[in-house]
């Protein structure tokens, strides 16, 4: 029975917790505020058994960290509990098949149920410190295919893609983006994916792009997956060519073909991105997803979880009681 008022103190406590974090978000321009890394991935493999999560600014005494997923309906998952260091900076790594079990949900990498977010919350000795929540999208696929540079008897140019990897129906784009100056790009066009996430097609080679060497990239339109050639597009007096590049080990690459009854000149797209031009056309930083902003309710959630798994203070002054 001596349990019975420390347990309902907690529930109390857990409460207020609760509704401090509904009332006190973090500020995303302010530095000291807790808050996911900016380097944290949001890219999901649904079989990630040590997904790695990390982020700064949870201090205090005894300070804890609950983070958790959050489903597309609002379902919340089991709390995994993390401890901050003296500066505040917390990691932990998640079972990512074992949360989404307890979410009842189901990871879907198709796209049809994006809305997925990781959320997390911090906790001093019954004081809020912080919350913030990532949106994340789940994708178990790399992107990889090849193209190539066509010349018919007119001189007309089209660009040929064979990739896979894309989510069923995604919107793809291609772009030529100057690698000595990325804000300097040109359209190719727009192909899209087929039911397995495959993308073949071709485009007209834009035909008025300036004199210098380029990347051809891809880019679909779920997230910003995508790739970039790995030989240098060069224009010249308003036509492609590849050429080696001796930074990618790619050799034996040839030339656009001077007619349609040449062999075709090959290329390969190397993914994920990494190219030394950025796509002006979305952004691919490695956070495609925006962050959602923080729920009070589900920050309740993860204050109560952490009394009753331990964290906070709420454990430390019923000891000390």
């Amino acid at each position: 029975m001596r349990l019975g008022r420390p347990l309902a103190a907690a529930s109390v406590m857990a409460a207020a917790i609760g509704a401090s974090l509904a009332a006190s978000p973090a500020l995303a321009g302010d530095s000291l505020a807790f808050k996911f890394a900016e380097d944290q991935q949001v890219i999901v493999n649904p079989s990630d058994t040590a997904f790695s999560v990390s982020g700064t600014g949870c201090t205090g005494k005894d300070a804890a960290v609950g983070i958790a997923l959050h489903t597309s309906k609002g379902e919340m998952s089991t709390i995994v509990k993390a401890t901050p260091d003296a500066e505040g900076n917390w990691s932990t790594t998640l079972n990512i098949p074992e949360l989404v079990k307890s979410t009842g949900a189901e990871a879907k990498t198709d796209g049809s149920d994006d809305g997925w977010s990781l959320v997390a919350g911090c906790v001093s000795y019954g004081e809020e410190k912080g919350q913030d929540q990532q949106g994340i999208a789940f994708d178990d696929t790399d992107v990889d295919g090849t193209y190539k540079i066509t010349t018919d008897e007119n001189g007309a140019q089209k660009i040929t893609v064979d990739v896979k990897g894309f989510s069923p129906k995604e919107k793809v784009t291609l772009t030529l983006v100057s690698k000595s100056d990325s804000s300097k790009t040109y359209p190719v066009g727009t192909l899209t994916a087929d039911d397995n996430g495959n993308v073949t097609g071709e485009l007209p080679a834009p035909s008025n792009v300036e004199d210098g060497e380029y990347t051809l990239t891809i880019e679909g339109d779920r997230y910003g997956e995508g790739g970039s050639s790995t030989k240098t597009v060069v224009a010249k007096g308003g036509s492609l060519d590849l050429v080696e590049n001796g930074d990618n080990g790619i050799t034996g690459n040839g030339g656009a073909t001077a007619n349609p009854t040449a062999s075709a000149t090959n290329g390969s797209v190397n993914v994920p991105a990494s190219t030394e031009a950025t796509p002006a056309a979305s952004s691919t930083s490695g956070k495609p997803l925006a962050q959602t902003g923080a729920n009070g309710l589900l920050f309740g959630g993860i204050a109560a979880a952490l009394v009753a798994i331990g964290g906070g203070a709420l454990v430390v002054r019923r000891r000390k009681a």
